[in-house]
């Protein structure tokens, strides 16, 4: 009764405050009060939780691979953490430029292709500037050169027909939103029912709600917590994309390098590190050591299997393949 006492004077103060703001977003105070009310009501309400034969099944099914999990689009990555799946909170994180947006996008998808639905929130780009980079993946055409005009005219034309298609095709199964609150988020997974929930960064996102400049951290704790909670309670697959501290060097991160990392590494699943060398070395410019990426699992709380794999990344489309075993060791050995 305390916590659900505190929670509801916490919303309502918070409306308050934002009611007597002019400037203040009406929609996001409107879903706040409600969170806040619902938030209430479920500390209050008395459930004796899912029948235990149920959480059997499910747990047979977890196991078993049916339903509950699907391919990430890289079979390295799938090896490790077992693919995405129902329920669980992954935390790519990288240094800007170093592609942890076009993972995410592979991971998006993986998801819509094998039937499933997928949800991306953008604090960073407009939402079309998304389509681009998936029309890139399908027709191996950089989007980089086709907004320069350094392709060819029916080039250019191929791949504006492949954005056309996709937004045909996947209306119905791909949402990319807008910045916006973790309340409003809330409601589109509710509505959308998303397998997959991309969030294009946590930094950005924690900026958006921001109450506090002294404790950044409180902000971004509180919404790794939140994220959490929406993973479980709609059975969906919440990728966060985390920026690095300042501080962290050129070689490829830890998990004390993320920004805000204690809440981070509390509240996920699963950590991901990426590391592009060729963005922190480009002295270096022959192509085996351009295209080389490496995927560091830091953190595994289900499958338990940590490590690192080595992809060949494309420079213009960004999309992940296979290294040959030749080219990673040669890269290995430059960076010793």
């Amino acid at each position: 009764r305390a916590s659900a006492r505190r929670h509801l004077i916490a919303g309502m103060t918070t409306a308050m405050r934002d009611a007597y703001d002019g400037t203040a977003d009406m929609e996001a105070t409107y879903q706040e009060v409600i969170g806040a009310v619902e938030g209430s009501r479920q500390r209050l309400s008395v459930d004796a939780g899912p029948d235990l034969r149920a959480l059997a099944r499910r747990a047979i099914d977890m196991l078993d691979g049916t339903g509950a999990t699907w391919s990430s689009g890289n079979a390295l990555l799938d090896a490790m953490i077992g693919g995405l799946r129902e329920g669980v909170t992954i935390t790519v994180g990288g240094r800007s430029k170093h592609g942890k947006t076009a993972l995410a996008v592979g991971f998006l998808c993986a998801t819509v292709e094998v039937g499933r639905r997928g949800m991306m929130v953008r604090y960073e780009e407009v939402p079309e500037a998304m389509l681009p980079r998936i029309a890139s993946r399908f027709t191996g055409i950089a989007y980089g050169d086709v907004y320069m005009h350094r392709v060819p005219d029916d080039q250019r034309e191929r791949f504006k027909d492949c954005i056309r298609q996709t937004g045909e095709n996947w209306a119905n199964h791909l949402a990319i939103l807008p910045a916006m609150r973790i309340e409003r988020i809330e409601a589109h997974v509710q509505k959308m029912r998303p397998s997959l929930l991309v969030v294009d960064t946590l930094q950005k996102m924690a900026h958006y709600h921001s109450k506090s400049k002294e404790r950044h951290d409180l902000d971004v704790g509180s919404l790794t917590a939140r994220l959490g909670d929406i993973a479980m309670k709609y059975n969906c697959c919440v990728v966060e994309l985390s920026q690095l501290s300042r501080k962290a060097s050129r070689v490829m991160p830890t998990t004390s390098d993320l920004r805000e990392s204690g809440a981070i590494e509390e509240d996920s699943d699963y950590i991901l590190l990426v590391w592009w060398p060729h963005k922190d070395f480009p002295e270096h410019n022959d192509d085996d050591f351009q295209t080389a990426y490496l995927m560091d699992v830091a953190k595994a709380r289900l499958s338990g299997k940590c490590g690192r794999c080595w992809e060949r990344i494309s420079l213009g489309t960004q999309a992940l393949d296979t290294m040959p075993d030749s080219q990673r060791a040669q890269v290995e050995r430059r960076l010793h």
